[in-house]
Order: structure tokens, then C-alpha cells, then sequence
């Protein structure tokens, strides 16, 4: 948390635009030198909140707000010298509801030699501003219309990170429940974050129970990946996608064990999450 904070405390914009609120999830308090750190930023607040749970720790902070928009930030990202203005300046000049930006790999741990340096980088969206009909912004990097939020009911406390516990999906369901009531979603891509790649995704299991949680997680959001056609498909690939795995092993120079592992591995744990939903 302490390179989010600093970070955020290196904008070059005026502070008083804009303020904080740490909540501190299902953990021990705040070191001495963060809660220093955290008070020297205006409007800055630290919230507890006992129950484990990303999307209740997100409500929690929506409903201790007053400011008309929100922005959520994962403590393992930094941000731009100047993403407080790019965030403020999309604000001023488009009729966003909700909008992210783009996600950058950040190696901060070291990268093991299997492991693509692009793991961890998010798809460019779109190359310039505007708005997104159908795909979604990632929950580190998004900013929402609190009211918005609020109409929507916030973040569903059901899906998601809880504690140890690997979930996906919350802030895509969000964002596909603005979409039915007409509030409008958008993207700007450089409107940029670094997200730390942590020590637990360096090893083959973290991917593999990923990708687990990916597809008992997916179903609101992408559900004809859950109709029968679509699971046949994601049962094929739990046979095609392990012999391809062993043929790149076999074929390419760098392409290593710990890739087939995880690629055969993923195959099946994503049709078993779907199963499991």
C-alpha cells in the first residue's frame, strides 16, 4: 500500500480536488508510517471494516462518501504523476457515468522465466476516448458516478476477492447494471495505472485456481459461455488445449513445462468453475 499512497501523494494536481478513504479490509492496523503518510493528504479518512470481502470493502467506502464521484484503486497499484488531473479532466469534458483506464504490469517482485511479460497488462479497450458499448473496465482502475452507484446497489457482496479467497465478476456486474438503467460507460487510455504482479501469481497453482474462480464466477456476465453450446466448447478445450500445450513444449524454445502445466491445468479449471456455478 505504501507506493498506492505515495504515488497519490506525488500528483502534480491541487490536493484540495479531490480526497481519500482507506478501508482496511479483515486485517491488522495500519503501520505507523502509513497512517503518518495518509494523514498528510487532505480530506484523507481510515476506515476498518472486520468482515472480509473487496466489494464490501468498496461499499463501505461508497456509503462513508460524499463526493459526487468515486474512484477505486487496488493497494498494490500505483498511478501517473498525473493521473488525479487525467481522472478530473475526463470528469469536466465527457457525459461518463463510469470510466476506467488502462492497467500496466508492474514486475515488482521479479518475473520467473515462464511467466509472459504481458501477464498482468490489461487489453487496450479502444485507442482513444469514448465510450464502451459491451466491454468492461477492471475494477483497479475505475471510477463511478456515486449516485450511479448507489442506484445500482452498489457492488454485489456475493462475487469477488474475499480474504484468501480468489472472485471475479463484481465490478463487471456493475457496470452491466448502469448499462440497463442508460447510464453511460466509457475508457480512456491514458488514463494509466502500474498494478503490482504479487508473489502468490508468480506460482503455477494461483493460475490455475484463477482461472477456477474465473468461470464460477462469469456467469452473469458473460452467460452464453454457460448455455450448452458454450460449455461443450469449454469441455473441448480441456482436450485440444493440453495436446496443443505439449506440442509447443516439444516444438518451441520458450515455452516451458511450468506454461503446459498451467495451460493444461487452466483448460479444466475453468470448465469445472462453470460446472460449479
Amino acid at each position: 500500500m505504501l507506493d498506492c499512497i505515495t504515488s497519490l501523494m506525488n500528483q502534480r494536481s491541487v490536493h484540495a480536488e479531490w480526497g481519500l478513504i482507506v478501508v482496511n479490509n479483515h486485517s491488522q492496523p495500519l503501520s505507523d508510517q502509513l497512517s503518518i503518510l495518509i494523514s498528510e493528504i487532505d480530506k484523507a479518512q481510515i476506515i476498518q471494516e472486520a468482515e472480509p470481502g473487496l466489494s464490501l470493502a468498496r461499499n463501505q467506502g461508497t456509503m462513508s462518501s460524499r463526493a459526487e464521484w468515486l474512484g477505486f484503486l487496488d493497494d498494490d497499484a500505483r498511478v501517473t504523476d498525473s493521473f488525479i488531473w487525467q481522472v478530473i479532466d475526463v470528469i469536466d469534458r465527457e457525459d461518463f457515468d463510469c470510466f476506467g483506464g488502462h492497467i500496466r504490469s508492474w514486475w515488482k517482485y521479479g518475473r520467473p522465466h515462464w511467466l509472459d511479460e504481458s501477464f498482468g497488462s490489461k487489453p487496450v479497450l479502444r485507442s482513444d476516448r469514448g465510450y464502451l458499448k459491451e466491454d468492461f473496465n477492471w475494477g483497479s482502475n475505475i471510477f463511478i458516478r456515486r449516485r450511479a452507484l448507489l442506484d445500482v446497489g452498489c457492488f454485489p457482496w456475493n462475487v469477488g476477492l474475499k480474504g484468501k479467497h480468489l472472485g471475479y465478476a463484481a465490478e463487471n456486474i456493475v457496470q452491466i447494471r448502469l448499462r440497463e438503467k442508460d447510464y453511460k460507460v466509457g475508457y480512456d487510455p491514458q488514463l494509466q495505472i502500474d498494478h503490482a504482479v504479487l508473489p502468490h501469481k508468480l506460482k503455477i497453482w494461483w493460475h490455475i485456481r484463477s482461472a477456477y474462480a474465473t468461470g464460477r464466477d462469469g456467469k452473469e456476465v458473460f452467460p452464453e459461455q454457460y448455455t450448452i453450446r458454450g460449455m461443450l466448447v469449454t469441455l473441448k478445450n480441456c482436450f485440444t488445449r493440453p495436446l496443443k500445450a505439449l506440442w509447443k513444449w516439444v516444438t518451441r524454445k520458450n515455452y516451458y513445462w511450468q506454461n503446459m502445466i498451467t495451460d493444461s491445468g487452466k483448460a479444466w479449471a475453468l470448465w469445472w468453475g462453470k460446472v460449479m456455478s
